[in-house]
């Protein structure tokens, strides 16, 4: 986390100082880009390499968590949930008549 912020703030930095004209030459920029690059570069890599799964394993667990959900507001999957919507409003309307 330190380090992607210090890149943000390296951006921030080399654009603020362009704009201040604190360098002399293109050079100078160029040199101020590629050292962040190198940076963002080794937080990439550390990045990838921490990964505890796989892209294919998170979309996985992100199918599981949407249809536990599913289930949990619109009852089973095979359930039309436009009839489970209908029925859920017809409840806020007799709890609206009883408060």
């Amino acid at each position: 986390m330190q380090d992607a912020n210090g890149i943000s703030q390296g951006l921030k930095r080399i654009v603020q100082d362009n704009l201040d004209k604190r360098y002399s030459s293109t050079n100078d920029v160029c040199n101020s880009v590629w050292s962040l690059e190198a940076a963002s570069f080794a937080l990439y890599q550390s990045l990838y390499e921490e990964r505890c799964i796989t892209e294919e394993e998170y979309k996985q667990r992100q199918k599981k968590v949407m249809e536990k959900l599913d289930k949990q507001f619109f009852g089973e999957p095979n359930q039309n949930t436009g009839e489970a919507l209908k029925e859920s409003h017809k409840v806020k309307q007799k709890l609206k008549h009883i408060i």
